[in-house]
């Protein structure tokens, strides 16, 4: 009876153990969903994009283990001609252990190569809880000006600091990110803890002409109009360096 009671309670034991056990390795798919009327607000633009393409919706794998990530659209998902001009789709390669940050940042069918190192962002606590793809989530806050807050839902049972695009630092995954407006919102739609290659799935680049964020501003501001370039400056400073 003694030797029944113990083998019970080590069950009991390595039951708990495995339901609180936490995610070090694998890859999280998040949807993304941008309301393109709020990204170009002005008149000429919304009636080019057309109301049918009024919202556009992507997705995005997350590949991570416990000291690196890579962060790639979901090569089986294809856009049509608009969207590929509208809706940016960039890649991630970070790498904890030397805080090095490489963004692969699609632009108008060019990509360009930003290295730097990975920055800290001041987020702030609000208390308030959510489940984000079968995970009970934090939320923070972040105030990027005076006109613009994030908001981020982080998950602790995920060890690494990953989360989408350039988001990282908080102490566990993020799966969620949105923007107080609504214009732009990341959320987890899938977690599958599983060993992962990094390797196989790091986008190829060549960072011969390696920039950083500085260098791309003002190459944006000469190659574009003022009109075309305002929305994509912020799109990068908000969501890549901010």
């Amino acid at each position: 009876m003694v030797k029944i009671k113990n083998i019970f309670l080590a069950l009991l034991v390595f039951s708990s153990w495995i339901s609180f056990s936490q995610v070090t390795e694998g890859y999280i798919r998040y949807e993304r969903r941008m309301n393109l009327f709020k990204k170009y607000p002005d008149k000429d633009s919304q009636r080019w994009i057309g109301e049918k393409n009024k919202y556009s919706t992507d997705h995005f794998f997350l590949y991570f283990n416990d000291s690196s990530s890579v962060y790639i659209p979901d090569p089986d998902e294809e856009k049509n001609e608009i969207m590929k001009w509208l809706v940016l789709q960039h890649s991630m390669i970070q790498n904890f252990n030397t805080m090095q940050n490489v963004s692969l940042l699609n632009i108008y069918g060019q990509v360009v190569v930003i290295e730097d190192q990975l920055r800290p962002r001041a987020w702030k606590y609000t208390g308030k809880i959510r489940t984000i793809a079968n995970y009970e989530c934090k939320q923070v806050l972040l105030d990027v000006n005076d006109t613009t807050t994030l908001y981020a839902w982080f998950t602790t049972d995920i060890i690494p600091q990953v989360g989408p695009e350039n988001f990282w630092g908080l102490p566990g995954a993020i799966l969620g990110v949105a923007s107080e407006d609504g214009r732009i919102t990341y959320f987890a739609t899938e977690v599958v803890e599983k060993k992962v290659d990094l390797e196989k799935v790091k986008p190829k680049y060549s960072n011969k002409k390696a920039g950083d964020f500085k260098a791309l501003k003002e190459r944006v501001a000469k190659e574009f109009t003022q009109k075309e370039a305002k929305p994509l400056v912020n799109e990068i400073m908000i969501w890549q360096y901010y």
